[in-house]
C-alpha cells in the first residue's frame, strides 16, 4: 500500500463515527449487521431505528470520554472564536474560550482529524464537546444568523440538501455533482432556484445575493431586516442552473457574464405572487455578483402603518395635504424611503388625488397610479421622463430620485405652483437634504419657496417578542446610563436570540423619522443658503423632533434598542455629552460604547499603552463589526462602530479618533472614498483596511489612497490590535511623516 494511501486511509478513520454505532451495540441496542446507506451519518442511522437522542447523547458522552455541549447560552458574540465558513464546513459550533482552550460541540467527538483542523483554523488549542447534529444546527443559527428548517434533512448535516424532494432550501449545503430537480408535495417540479426563491420568501428576505465561492461554486446569502448573512452553498455543478435560471425568468441574456444587466421577473410562493428584480454584476475573471431583490405577497402599507409616531405621522400626514410644493424623503439606503413613499401615493389615491410616479426602476405595481418605468420608455433619462410627467394633469408626481442639476430643477419649478412633487434623496437629514439640492444647482430662491417639508427615515429591527427580555438601567454600561439619563426605563428590553427570530433577537424593523414642516423661519434661512446645523438649531426651537428623539422613544418603550439606534442614529453632541470640546471626546466615545461582554468569550488582552487608543470600526456587517469591536475593547481600546461610510465619516470628522479600521467594500462611501474625503481635512486619522479579499491591485489601489496597512480576516485573534499598536508605535517614533504605503497584510 502506498504511503498515500495509508495516508487517506489513517484520515477517514480518525473522521469516522463508527464507534458511536459500536458503542450503541455495546450499550444493549439492537442495530442491523448491514452497510450503512452513503451519507447517512451514525447520530441518523441511530434514530432511524428509534434510539431516542438523549440516550444517543449518552452513549455518545460516556464513549468518548468528553462532556455533552452546553448550547444553552450561545450567542452571536461566539462568532469571533470560528469564522463562519469553518463552523458551517465542519459542522459545529463554538461554545467559547475557557484556560486558552477553545471549546467546540460536535456529532463526532472521538475525531481527531477534526480536532487538529479546528485547532489549525482557530489558532487555539481546542476540545471537543458531543452534541446532536439538530441540535449543533439550531446554535449556528443563534452564533451566525443561519436560518435552518426542520426537516429529516436538516436533522442531519451528512444529508445533502438538493439531494431531497422537499419544496425549500433549509440548511447549508454544498453540493458536489448535479442532481435531478425535485418534486414538491403535489408532484411538480421544483427548480433549484425555486426552492432558493422559496426560502427567501419564508425568511422575509428582501434580497438574495449569489457571490462566487473561493471554492467554486456560489455562497447565497440573504438580506433580512436590513442584515445581511450566508445561508446555504452550491457547487459549480448546480450553481450555473440557478443563475440560468434566473436569468431567464427576467429575460436576462445568459451567456452574457461581461456586462451588467437588469429585469424584473415574478414568482409564485406559498405565501402569494412576489414581485422579482433580478441583476448581474461582473466580475474578474468572467464571474458574477448576482442579486435578486423581492417584494412579497403583502399589500403596500399605508402611512398609519408605518410605525410613526402620531406627531410624525399627523405631520407627514399635513405635507401631503398641500396642493403645490415639494416635499423631500431622505436616508440612507434601505431604510425605508421608497416604501414610505408608496405609502404616500397609495393614501393620495385614496383621497381623490391623480397621482403619478417616475421611477427607475418601479418597484411595486400601485394600483390607481400612473407609473412610469424610465427603463423601459421612450425617456433617455429619469429628468427627461421627470419633465414630461411634471408638465402632465397629474396632481401629485412621485420622482424617484435626484441625481442631477436638470431633475433638481424640474421638482422645484413644478413645486413651485403646479402639482405636488414628492421626491426620494440620499441625504441624512434637513440639512443634509438642502446642500444636497444646492449641490444639484437648485435655484435658492425657487428651493425655499417651493421646499414644504423634509422626510428623515431609518428602520430599526424591532426585538422579538418570543425573546426579548427586560433590560435594567444598572445592567448596561454606566455610559449608555449617560445617555438614558432622565428617561423612563421601565420598559427596556434587550435581545437575546431564539428558534423564532433565528437567534438574532430581532424580528422586524420599524420606522424612526423626523418629519419637518418648513417654517417662515426655515424658509427664510434657506433663502439665506444658512448652513446645515443651522437649520438642524431652528427645527429644533420650532418643537421638532429629531431621529435621536424618535429612536430613544422606541428605545424606551421597548420596541427596539439602543445598540441598534447607535447602529444607525449618531447622537446630537447636546445629548451625547453636553459639549462638543475636543478636550471631553474621550468620554463621548466611551457613552457610545456597545455591549456588555461576554463570560464565554473572554479574549487575553494585548498589552495597550497608557492611554487606550480610540477606534472608529466601519463595517456594514453587524456581526464581523461587533466582533472586531469586541476584539478590540477586550485588548484595552475604546471602540465606536459605523455601519457604513458616510456614517464613518461624520464619526470621524466629529470625534477625531486615534485610527479607523474599515472593509473595502462599505455602503454609501467605500473605503477610498472615506480616505479621500478624510485627506481634505486638517487632521484625518489613519486607516488600517481589514478585508477578506486581496491581490496586488487592490493592494496597488490601497496604497495609492494612503491606507496605512492592510489585516486579513480570519487571522489569528488578536491580529487588529497587535497591528494596531504597532503602527502607533511607528508613528509615534516619526511623528509628521505617516507614509501612505500599504506593508504586506498581517494575520
Amino acid at each position: 500500500m502506498s504511503a498515500s494511501v495509508r495516508s487517506r486511509t489513517s484520515e477517514q478513520h480518525e473522521d469516522s463515527d463508527e464507534w458511536l454505532i459500536d458503542a450503541a451495540r455495546r450499550a444493549g441496542h439492537a442495530l442491523p449487521h448491514r452497510e450503512r446507506p452513503p451519507g447517512t451519518s451514525a447520530w441518523r442511522l441511530l434514530l432511524n431505528v428509534g434510539v431516542p437522542e438523549d440516550e444517543i447523547m449518552r452513549v455518545a458522552s460516556a464513549a468518548s470520554g468528553t462532556e455533552a455541549a452546553d448550547l444553552s447560552r450561545v450567542s452571536p458574540a461566539l462568532g469571533a472564536f470560528l469564522p463562519h465558513a469553518i463552523a458551517l464546513r465542519f459542522r459545529v459550533a463554538p461554545l467559547g474560550v475557557r484556560n486558552g482552550v477553545l471549546r467546540v460541540a460536535t456529532y463526532n467527538p472521538r475525531s481527531t482529524l477534526l480536532e487538529r483542523e479546528l485547532a489549525f483554523a482557530s489558532k487555539h488549542r481546542v476540545s471537543l464537546h458531543a452534541a446532536s447534529p439538530a441540535a449543533i444546527l439550531r446554535a449556528q443559527g443563534a452564533i451566525y444568523g443561519t436560518v435552518y428548517g426542520t426537516s429529516s434533512s436538516a436533522a442531519d448535516p451528512h444529508v445533502e440538501a438538493d439531494a431531497v424532494p422537499a419544496p425549500r432550501l433549509s440548511r447549508v449545503a454544498r453540493l458536489s455533482q448535479a442532481v435531478p430537480e425535485p418534486a414538491d408535495a403535489h408532484g411538480h417540479s421544483t427548480t433549484l432556484a425555486d426552492r432558493m426563491l422559496i426560502t427567501a420568501v419564508t425568511e422575509r428576505a428582501s434580497e438574495v445575493h449569489l457571490v462566487p465561492a473561493q471554492e467554486g461554486g456560489l455562497l447565497i446569502r440573504l438580506r433580512v431586516d436590513g442584515t445581511i448573512s450566508d445561508r446555504f452553498g452550491v457547487s459549480e455543478a448546480n450553481a450555473a442552473r440557478i443563475v440560468r435560471a434566473l436569468k431567464t425568468r427576467a429575460g436576462l441574456r445568459v451567456d452574457d457574464a461581461r456586462h451588467p444587466q437588469s429585469g424584473p421577473a415574478s414568482f409564485t410562493s406559498p405565501q402569494g405572487t412576489v414581485t422579482l428584480r433580478v441583476s448581474t454584476e461582473p466580475l474578474p475573471g468572467g464571474l458574477e455578483h448576482v442579486v435578486v431583490r423581492l417584494q412579497g405577497p403583502h399589500p403596500t402599507p399605508r402611512i398609519a402603518e408605518l410605525g410613526l409616531s402620531m406627531v410624525e405621522r399627523r405631520r407627514f400626514e399635513e405635507l401631503l395635504a398641500v396642493r403645490h410644493g415639494l416635499v423631500l424623503v431622505v436616508g440612507p439606503r434601505d431604510s425605508g424611503k421608497t416604501t414610505a413613499l408608496y405609502a404616500a401615493l397609495r393614501d393620495l389615491v385614496k383621497h381623490g388625488r391623480h397621482a403619478a410616479s417616475v421611477e427607475e426602476p418601479v418597484e411595486r405595481q400601485l394600483d390607481g397610479v400612473e407609473q412610469t418605468d424610465v427603463g423601459a420608455s421612450a425617456f433617455a433619462t429619469l429628468g427627461d421622463a421627470a419633465l414630461a410627467r411634471l408638465n402632465g394633469s397629474a396632481d401629485a408626481v412621485y420622482v424617484s430620485t435626484l441625481e442631477d442639476a436638470a431633475t433638481a430643477h424640474a421638482v422645484v419649478t413644478s413645486g413651485n405652483g403646479r402639482c405636488l412633487v414628492l421626491a426620494s434623496l440620499d441625504a441624512t437629514d434637513l440639512g443634509s437634504a438642502v446642500e444636497r439640492m444646492y449641490e444639484l444647482e437648485a435655484d435658492t430662491a425657487g428651493l425655499s419657496t417651493a421646499l414644504q417639508g423634509v422626510v428623515a427615515l431609518r428602520l430599526l429591527r424591532r426585538l422579538c417578542a418570543a425573546c426579548a427580555a427586560p433590560q435594567h438601567l444598572t445592567e448596561l454600561p454606566e455610559q449608555q446610563q449617560r445617555l438614558l439619563s432622565g428617561l423612563p426605563s421601565a420598559r427596556l428590553r434587550r435581545a437575546v436570540g431564539c428558534e423564532h427570530c433565528r437567534g438574532t433577537g430581532y424580528t422586524g424593523r420599524t420606522a424612526v423619522a423626523e418629519v419637518v414642516p418648513i417654517t417662515p423661519e426655515l424658509r427664510a434661512a434657506i433663502a439665506r443658503r444658512a448652513a446645515a446645523p443651522a437649520l438642524a438649531q431652528l427645527a429644533r426651537e420650532c418643537g421638532i423632533n429629531n431621529l435621536w428623539d424618535s429612536g430613544m422613544t422606541a428605545v424606551v418603550e421597548g420596541t427596539s434598542c439602543l445598540s441598534e439606534l447607535l447602529d444607525h442614529v449618531i447622537p446630537p453632541p447636546e445629548v451625547a455629552d453636553g459639549t462638543v470640546a475636543q478636550q471631553d471626546i474621550d468620554a463621548l466615545l466611551a457613552q457610545l460604547l456597545g455591549g456588555a461582554r461576554s463570560e464565554a468569550s473572554v479574549v487575553e488582552p494585548v498589552e495597550a499603552p497608557t492611554a487606550p487608543l480610540r477606534v472608529l470600526v466601519v463595517d456594514d456587517d453587524a456581526l464581523s463589526r461587533r466582533a472586531l469591536a469586541k476584539e478590540l475593547t477586550d485588548a484595552g481600546m475604546r471602540v465606536i462602530e459605523a455601519a457604513d461610510g458616510v456614517a464613518g465619516l461624520a464619526y470621524a470628522r466629529q470625534l477625531r479618533p486615534d485610527f479607523i479600521v474599515s472593509d473595502v467594500a462599505i455602503p454609501r462611501l467605500d473605503v477610498v472614498g472615506l480616505m479621500e474625503a478624510l485627506a481634505k481635512d486638517d487632521a484625518s486619522p489613519p486607516v488600517l483596511v481589514h478585508t477578506a479579499q486581496l491581490d496586488e491591485a487592490l493592494l496597488q489601489w490601497l496604497r495609492k489612497a494612503g491606507a496605512v496597512g492592510v489585516v486579513l480576516r480570519g487571522g489569528a485573534l488578536g491580529a487588529v490590535a497587535k497591528r494596531l499598536h504597532e503602527l502607533q508605535a511607528a508613528i509615534a517614533a516619526a511623528p509628521g511623516e505617516r507614509s501612505g504605503a500599504v506593508p504586506p497584510p498581517k494575520g
